[in-house]
């Protein structure tokens, strides 16, 4: 198994939890979903560290990164973007 597939696994899956689980929260006029956001957070820190083991992993190795690893990442990067405006657009 690549060493940066659990991370961008990790991130899609916190991505995903965001459409099912919410905890929508009124601060004064605003309304945001505080455990969508955390999620996103989460997932955020997994993603990142997937770029980062997949150029570290692959410059140590010599080895290149699989080529479906760039656009599966930017496709979980997207849905995170998306899934955080919603979040906060609630």
């Amino acid at each position: 198994m690549p060493f940066f597939l659990p991370p961008l696994l990790a991130a899609l899956v916190l991505a995903a939890l965001t459409f099912v689980a919410s905890y929508p929260v009124r601060l004064s006029s605003v309304r945001v979903d505080v455990l969508g956001l955390i999620l996103m957070l989460l997932a955020f820190f997994s993603l990142r560290l997937a770029f980062r083991q997949a150029g570290a992993g692959a410059r140590a190795s010599g080895v290149r990164v699989a080529p479906w690893f760039w656009p599966a990442a930017l496709v979980v990067a997207a849905l995170m973007v998306f899934r955080t405006v919603h979040a906060l657009n609630i």
